[in-house]
């Protein structure tokens, strides 16, 4: 049965949301967690221990960027009819034909993020309620972004007051190294000042799923 045009659109705004906001997010993310590292490197060199991106940190970046590409991968899967879409009350459950590979949809299946539990019904349902879903990942995105955000803030107010002029000024160069990737994901002014920051990422019209792979720099 083909969707009405009120559940296409339904479905099309859903997945504007994945491929654009909630892709800026993770990206935000990923870049700040990035200069978290770069900060824990600098700060091992000058004998401070940071834990900007502590191995816990760490571990939630990964499941999120996990989340984040599943819920892409099974919305591409969607646009090329490998999975369906069951409408239910304003939202959608993403659903494999019978028969569908075992192993594939293990990998696509839904899984808990940040100990919110998503309900599996008998069937083979992929991921259930997907704009809620996409709602979860974007509010724990934004709790983890917040979090390395205040670590920084907190050395960044530390650093420029430190007695040591060596270390005020190789603090100054980091910064300035990095504040043309921190301002281009929005974020450089949210953690150093200079008033509220409107840039973001642009996600261009095809699906971008991130790299389920996160890479600390400080390894």
């Amino acid at each position: 049965m083909e969707a009405t045009p009120a559940q296409i659109a339904q479905y099309e705004r859903a997945k504007a949301r994945i491929e654009g906001p909630l892709g800026a997010k993770v990206k935000q993310l990923i870049t700040i967690g990035d200069f978290g590292d770069d900060v824990d490197a600098w700060g091992s060199d000058y004998g401070f221990d940071f834990q900007v991106v502590s191995d816990d940190t760490e571990a939630k970046i990964k499941k999120i960027l996990g989340a984040y590409n599943r819920l892409a991968r099974v919305i591409a899967k969607v646009d090329i009819g490998k999975y369906g879409v069951r409408f239910e009350a304003g939202d959608f459950d993403v659903m494999a034909p019978v028969g569908y590979p075992g192993d594939e949809l293990a990998m696509d299946k839904w899984v808990a993020l940040d100990g919110i539990p998503i309900i599996i019904v008998v069937g083979a349902l992929v991921v259930g309620a997907i704009w809620g879903t996409s709602e979860i990942v974007g509010s724990v995105t934004s709790k983890q972004e917040k979090e390395i955000e205040l670590k920084l803030r907190k050395i960044d107010a530390q650093m420029i007051k430190n007695p040591d002029p060596q270390i005020r000024t190789s603090w100054q160069v980091l910064k300035k190294q990095n504040e043309p990737k921190l301002k281009a994901a929005g974020i450089f002014d949210k953690i150093f000042g200079g008033g509220a920051s409107t840039s973001l990422f642009i996600v261009g019209g095809a699906l971008i799923a991130l790299s389920l792979i996160w890479s600390r720099s400080k390894k």
